[in-house]
Parts: C-alpha cells; structure tokens; sequence
C-alpha cells in the first residue's frame, strides 16, 4: 500500500528594519512600533553582584553595539573548556546593559523586547526586576516590559548571558547578544506574538489556496470585537485577494481567525525564482486600524513518498 504524505513549504521571512535609532522614534507609521534597539549597550565580561539594578555603576563597562560576540574578540587557548567544538575560544559570563527613555506615546500601550537570539542562558531584568529566563542560544525570545516601564526618567535593561556549562555545543556558538534586538509597542489589542502562520495546501498553475492562522491578543480590560483584515499583495505589489472576519475576544484572552484566500494564476516560489508574495493582516476596532503586520511567504508545494522521495 503505498502511503503518500504532502506538505506545504510557506516561506515566512519576518521584515526587520533595523537601522540605529533610538528606542523612542518610530520605524514605520503603522500603529504597530517597530524600534530598533541594537545600538548604545554597555557590556562587561564577568559576573559582578547587583548589575541588574538600575543604581549599579556602569560607566566603567565597554560600549558596543548589536550583534556581539565576545568569545570571537579573544584569543583561543588549548585549555578553554569550550573544546575543539568551540574553537578553544573562552566563554564564562557576561552582562549588557542598555539605558533608555519611554516616549509619552507608549502610555495605555503594551511594549515588549524580542531578542532574535542570545548565546545562552539570558536572564533578563528591566529596572532591577527579573522578567525570565531563556536557556537556548539558537531561538528567538520576547520579554514583556510593560508593567515595568517607567515613563520619567530613565529605563535599564540588563541582561545576563551565561555560556560558563562547557562543553554545550559541537561546532562555534559564540557567546553573548549576537542576533539583533528589537523593543516592540502596540495597542492593547493586537496581533499576538509570532501570530501569523500561512501555508499553501493547494497549488496548481491554475490556482492556489492559501490558509491563514492569525492569532490575537486582547490585553485590554474589557471585551473587544475586532475584524481581522488580511490582504495578499503580489511580487508588483499588486492586490491578489482579501478576507475578513470577525472576533469577540474577552480580556486577557487570545483569539484565533482561520482564513482561506483562492490566488489564480499564482507565480510558484522555487530556488531559481523566488517570487515572494505578503500578506498583510490588520486589526480594527470600530472601524479604526489598531494594528498591522506583513509576513512575505512564497507559495509553494512539495510532495513526496516512500517509492518516489521527493
């Protein structure tokens, strides 16, 4: 009997803009903030007591900018404990710190930090206090920083980076805040984190069916009804299909919108032609957009069996 399995590839690459701002100046003119936050930390490799808090005295510390690495700096020595997998370069721990202002814009808003990823074990703090923990090194990670964000003065952020367990890795990890950092601001009611998912389960010259997951977040104190909005934007920006539908969330809830959008004549994503499409997902309340985000995606079948392969 033969037994066939079909999947679907959809290629998400998320848009990071990423030019040295600020963490209170706006990258885009949607509702959604999207503010870089690479530049401006102090780091010091050692364990020193107290770092976290927003008192501790940092002007002795090094100034670097987003992505580092701070085993790659030094010098690798037979007896690291990072081993030949590592490249004998050294590891320990390390602290970054980064000192900010919250604009008056984000007051009623909710704001989040998203690191793309820390090489490993991240303890985070905002203002002397503990949001979590991240173990991996290789995944992306986001820390509310809403109930502790002050709006007069100044914020810290401090984030310790332990990569002392060795050996952990069979090939260079490097070590500390090495992907790009991002703070995040939107209304209350808004696209969840990470919470657009599209596939392509049908595809054919003719035509192609695209599905959409999108998950959203009300962190209001009250109901919101919300339509989710999600327009599909072809390579020439060009219009290729629309859905709506309709959500009653309560507070503190998530809701998820299953959509389906038919795309004729749809241009197949393949290495030699990597024709990308967007789909744009907004959030309205009463007819007012609280949110938006764009997730390009190329539509694209792949099938295989057990007599065939792929």
């Amino acid at each position: 009997m033969k037994s066939h399995l079909r999947n679907v590839i959809a290629i998400c690459v998320t848009l990071l803009s990423l030019v040295s701002i600020s963490m209170n100046a706006a990258e885009t003119s949607t509702p959604r903030l999207r503010l870089a936050a690479d530049s401006g930390w102090k780091f010091m490799l050692g364990d020193p007591s107290g770092a976290e808090a927003p008192s501790f005295v940092d002007s002795a510390w090094r100034g670097v900018d987003l992505p580092h690495d701070w085993s790659i700096e030094s010098k690798p020595d037979a007896s690291n404990p990072s081993g030949a997998g590592g490249g004998f370069f050294p590891v320990g721990v390390g602290w970054y710190r980064k000192t900010f202002s919250a604009g008056a814009d984000w007051r009623g808003k909710r704001v989040s930090v998203e690191f793309d990823g820390v090489y490993r074990d991240a303890t985070v703090y905002l203002n002397g206090h503990k949001l979590g923990m991240h173990p991996y090194g290789y995944t992306s990670f986001t820390f509310d920083l809403t109930a502790d964000l002050k709006f007069t003065g100044a914020n810290v952020l401090a984030v310790r980076v332990d990569n002392s367990a060795q050996p952990n890795s069979r090939w260079y990890s490097g070590s500390g805040i090495y992907r790009h950092v991002r703070v995040v601001v939107t209304e209350p009611t808004h696209v969840a984190h990470w919470g657009v998912f599209v596939t392509t389960p049908s595809v054919s010259a003719e035509s192609a069916t695209v599905a959409i997951a999108t998950k959203v977040a009300n962190e209001s104190a009250k109901p919101a009804g919300v339509t989710v909005e999600t327009t599909l934007y072809d390579g020439a920006g060009r219009e290729a299909g629309k859905a709506e539908s309709a959500l009653t969330i309560a507070e503190g809830k998530e809701m998820e919108a299953a959509q389906t959008i038919t795309v004729a004549h749809p241009a197949v994503w393949s290495p030699a032609s990597p024709t990308l499409y967007r789909a744009v997902s907004r959030i309205r309340i009463g007819g007012k957009t609280v949110d938006e985000v764009e997730t390009p995606f190329g539509i694209r079948s792949l099938s295989w069996s057990a007599e065939s392969g792929i």
